[in-house]
């Protein structure tokens, strides 16, 4: 595709989500959470998270801070070979 026709989609709104981590929980122990709860995920610490648009894994990223914000330092794009191998987990 050429540049030209690219930027006609450049202000369409896309969704992205970052994913610290997941857990499989009980449904008891979730009625028993409370503020303070510690929920146990299945990343290690400093482990890479993964990016995803518009729900498909795009890359792996690290959480940092930026101006008392969280933010992601993008590590690893992937390429589209693993993009499909993820899907397929």
């Amino acid at each position: 595709m050429k540049e030209e026709e690219l930027a006609r989609f450049y202000n369409v709104p896309v969704e992205t989500y970052y994913e610290l981590g997941r857990a499989k929980v009980k449904l008891r122990d979730i009625l028993h959470w409370s503020e303070g709860s510690v929920i146990k995920l299945d990343r290690l610490s400093g482990e890479y998270i993964d990016v995803f648009i518009e729900n498909q894994v795009f890359a792996k990223g690290e959480v940092i801070i930026v101006d008392e914000k969280f933010s992601i330092r993008l590590f690893q794009i992937l390429t589209p070979e693993e993009i499909m191998e993820y899907s397929i987990e």
